[in-house]
């Protein structure tokens, strides 16, 4: 016969040899448990540690530039990214940008709406190559380039907030749960307003598109405290094949930043030398168009601007027709470094010149006080004498870019190509 306490001892100690094996069970339970919601919440919430980059991702903020330009170059496609920015505070409202890229000719075309509490806006411009158009007539200004990339790259990815002098870093980091590469900005501003502001523009690894995009800064316009500014962005895109394109979709003239010059001016000047409607080039010199007409010096002058015709740079070549009483070089070649050549053309006898623009009023002197011309010459231009006029020829830029025509070379070629053109009959 069993003793009843003892039943109760011997089922306590049989509780007590399976207790391991239970409370092992129960940590395994609580691990998956905890893994389980861990997974979840990071699935709903965007939270926990990222996945890795991929092996060879951009490292630097040159490579990213590289790696976006590579990405959207596709033949027989433009890539169409719509970028939505929704703004809070006193400067807040929502703005559409949308652009359309060709990246193998170099071109982009952007529509702007912007809607705040009290105004709506609505904009367009074209960049090609170097060149942004604005959609008014005669609007031309060197395209933004950062980071070492191209306009088009630029523009993808955005060159900051405002103007200013600007700071740009790459870094690894995280948005919505994945590993993102992270454009950081930062750029301030100090003129009639002072402003600054700090931007992360979250980037695929994979395609090297913009995915989002986050700025905080102040403006301060003389009020009794500043502006606060506060952006995100959000970006789509796809690809579209560019036969589905509008055909004049990254022409300057659908924006109204250029027009068919009046050539009733010229038929009111009479017989003058030009480089004619469309000037070809040649040995490396780039295709020419004429944009502008406007009146110069004298009672019949001219200044015919010419642009180039793949928006390579922003500057123009100007020919200028003075009359012979305005004739001889004009004060900006009275300098005391400038070189001349003087040599027959078509046209009459030009003169070359090769000067300098001196960052200062007077020209850097030498040991011995003698103005210092040793290094190359910034700028060249011509005059040429012909029988009836003096036509200057110069380069006006709007921007950094590289002229081929800023040469000695390509003023001679230009001087030599000036044709005459008499009054339509």
């Amino acid at each position: 016969m069993v003793r009843p306490g003892f039943d109760r001892i011997r089922h306590v100690g049989s509780n007590l040899r399976r207790r391991p094996t239970l409370l092992a069970l129960a940590c395994v339970a609580a691990v998956v448990t905890l893994a389980a919601s861990a997974w979840m919440w990071r699935t709903v919430l965007g939270i926990g540690e990222p996945a890795p980059l991929p092996t060879g991702a951009a490292s630097s903020v040159d490579e990213l530039y590289r790696r976006v330009e590579s990405a959207i170059s596709r033949p027989g496609f433009a890539l169409h990214q719509t970028e939505s920015t929704k703004s809070r505070g006193l400067l807040g409202g929502e703005t559409t940008e949308e652009i359309w890229v060709d990246a193998a000719r170099g071109v982009v075309r952007e529509e702007t709406h912007e809607k705040t509490r009290r105004t709506e806006r609505r904009d367009r411009s074209i960049i090609s190559g170097n060149v942004q158009y604005g959609n008014t007539l005669g609007s031309r200004i060197e395209a933004t380039r950062c980071g070492g990339g191209s306009a088009v790259a630029s523009r993808v990815l955005g060159c900051g907030y405002g103007i200013g002098l600007k700071t740009l870093s790459l870094s690894v980091g995280e948005w919505e749960g994945r590993a993102v590469l992270v454009l950081s900005q930062h750029g301030s501003y100090q003129g009639e307003s002072s402003e600054s502001y700090a931007e992360k523009l979250y980037v695929s690894p994979e395609t090297y598109l913009p995915i989002a995009k986050e700025m905080e800064g102040t403006a301060d316009f003389g009020a009794p405290f500043p502006i606060k500014i506060s952006n995100r962005t959000e970006y789509r895109q796809e690809f579209v094949p560019t036969k589905t394109l509008a055909a004049d979709l990254f022409d300057p003239r659908s924006i109204g930043a250029v027009a068919e010059p009046n050539l009733g001016r010229l038929n009111r000047a009479g017989t003058l030398y030009w480089l004619g409607k469309r000037y070809a080039g040649g040995d490396h010199l780039p295709p020419l168009r004429l944009e502008g007409i406007v009146p110069a010096q004298g009672p019949k002058g001219l200044v015919l601007s010419y642009a180039f015709m793949n928006g390579g740079d922003a500057s123009t070549v100007e020919v200028e027709h003075r009359g012979l009483a305005l004739g001889g070089a004009p004060g900006f070649f009275a300098d005391p470094c400038a070189r001349q050549q003087s040599l027959d053309v078509p046209a009459g006898r030009a003169t070359l010149y090769s000067v300098y623009v001196w960052e200062h009023a007077d020209p850097p002197t030498d040991t011995m006080g003698n103005p210092g011309c040793s290094r190359p010459p910034t700028n060249h231009a011509a005059i040429v004498q012909t029988d009836n006029s003096v036509v200057v020829i110069t380069i006006v830029s709007a921007g950094r870019g590289k002229n081929p025509y800023r040469t000695q070379a390509g003023m001679e070629a230009l001087a030599r190509d000036l044709t005459l053109r008499t009054k339509p009959r």
